[in-house]
């Protein structure tokens, strides 16, 4: 089904930046399986916080001043990927004086999950990215090297490259 749904968001077009932005936050919503955020207690996409999330302004998602291809985007993601109600429906079970405390704890329980996987992910990315910073100071100091190397070559010095383990004659 997400399937679907990409290659339905790739016939799409996006041609103004503020669309080709959405076009890729859609594309990451569908595949972590997310909808569109909802405006609290009513049934609409709540467009400030969609804007600020796909890297735009409001202004962009407004009928009268958005590009005709995003506006069609948003309208393509409200009908096929939906809107995330159910956010709006416990934030109503929160406020409310009576709330139905199967449903609340049904909520945290699943927030639980989602916090626990956010950090799995937080976890591997940090752990990817010292992987990454230290790789780039390695491959900065061959670069240093590499450098360094052709100011010598350049000021008619000849370079001879040998292993570690070899030793000079």
């Amino acid at each position: 089904m997400a399937q679907n749904k990409l290659t339905q968001l790739a016939l799409q077009t996006a041609k103004s930046n503020n669309a080709i932005k959405l076009v890729a936050f859609l594309k990451s919503a569908i595949e972590n399986g997310h909808k569109l955020p909802a405006r609290k207690n009513t049934t609409d996409v709540n467009k400030s916080l969609l804007a600020e999330l796909a890297g735009f302004d409001r202004q962009a998602l407004d009928e009268e001043r958005g590009a005709k291809d995003t506006i069609e985007l948003l309208k393509w993601a409200i009908k096929n990927i939906g809107l995330d109600s159910e956010s709006a429906h416990e934030s109503s079970l929160r406020r409310s004086d009576n709330p139905d405390l199967k449903a609340l704890k049904k909520f945290l329980d699943k927030k639980d999950r989602e916090i626990h996987r956010l950090e799995s992910l937080l976890l591997r990315s940090e752990a990817k990215n010292s992987s990454l910073v230290h790789e780039i100071k390695k491959l900065e100091r061959t670069l240093s090297r590499k450098n360094e190397a052709d100011t010598y070559i350049s000021s008619g010095y000849k370079i001879v490259l040998f292993d570690e383990n070899e030793k000079l004659n």
